[in-house]
């Protein structure tokens, strides 16, 4: 109730506690129908009011993600353009970003409540997660981080993830000119422009995090959209990561070490290759149980796939 107080265009925490109020009152099954006599209330307000007590119960029975897209097209987006006075700011794409992811990972479940269960689960354990955290700094673990919060920090092994166009660089950055709120012009360069080297420099900043061993990961899709590798990457190693390039989005262990006096070397590996001529997919066979199968179907394409060989680089 307090998240949707806003939506209403009535203030959060005197929406709040006036339904509060009036709880101690007179219970109400629905407590959000308290603001139908919320002082200094507006007709339209309440018209609005009743729309969305309508909405609210008719989403018990629907599936999460169908829930959440009724939500987005029946008031949340249109609240979203009208709160920041149809301009187009930095805030609006995080949140419309958030609400694709939203209802990317509600698609895996097929009620309310396995989803809230779920959410629930994942509080949980990031509480437990951030116990120990405290309780002992020095563990054997996988930190999970920003980028802009890794500035400074080195590790042995980093793994890069999401390095996809539309992430990295972030589809912002090409309505840089109309966001001013982020966005600023340097030394005479277009918004764009200078938005799309602070990128390139943030991407810099990730790979040399890395002390031994850096692992780059673009997904084949970004929020249910097909996903091409980030340009920063294809242009930084074109020999290697062009050809493979599909390849390396479905099965994402692109492997590089970070500049140094290592001399570098290729080698053949056993692999899955799939036989689909319109798929580039491959994946390393790793165990010998692996080796064993018959045959094996790519994940991309579903197409069977057939053992054989490819030739990669590794570091003397």
């Amino acid at each position: 109730m307090e998240g949707i107080s806003p939506t209403l265009y009535i203030n959060r925490e005197q929406g709040m506690e006036f339904i509060l109020d009036q709880e101690t009152v007179q219970k109400k099954k629905w407590p959000l129908i308290h603001l139908i006599s919320f002082p200094d209330i507006k007709d339209f307000q309440k018209e609005k009011l009743m729309e969305r007590l309508k909405l609210i119960k008719s989403l018990k029975s629907m599936k999460p993600v169908d829930a959440i897209q009724l939500m987005r097209y029946e008031f949340y987006d249109q609240f979203l353009e009208t709160n920041k006075q149809s301009k187009l700011t930095h805030h609006k794409e995080i949140m419309r970003e958030t609400l694709d992811e939203l209802e990317s990972s509600a698609k895996r479940f097929s009620s309310i409540e396995e989803f809230v269960s779920f959410i629930s689960e994942v509080t949980e354990k990031r509480k437990a997660m951030d116990r120990r955290r405290h309780d002992s700094e020095n563990d054997d673990r996988v930190s999970l981080m920003t980028i802009h919060k890794s500035k400074g920090l080195e590790f042995p092994v980093v793994c890069l993830i999401g390095a996809s166009e539309g992430n990295m660089p972030h589809n912002s950055i090409f309505d840089a000119e109309k966001m001013n709120d982020v966005f600023t012009s340097h030394a005479g360069r277009d918004k764009i422009t200078a938005a799309m080297e602070e990128e390139r420099r943030l991407a810099y900043v990730a790979v040399t995090r890395a002390k031994e061993e850096l692992l780059i990961s673009s997904p084949a899709y970004h929020r249910s959209k097909k996903a091409a590798v980030s340009r920063f990457f294809l242009s930084a190693f074109p020999k290697h990561s062009m050809s493979d390039a599909s390849t390396r989005q479905q099965h994402p262990t692109a492997v590089t070490k970070p500049p140094s006096a290592k001399r570098t070397q290729t080698e053949i590996v056993f692999a899955w290759i799939c036989t689909s001529d319109k798929c580039n997919a491959w994946q390393r066979i790793k165990t010998f149980e692996e080796s064993e199968l018959p045959s094996k179907e790519c994940p991309l394409c579903k197409a069977p796939m057939k053992k054989g060989s490819k030739e990669v680089i590794v570091t003397a």
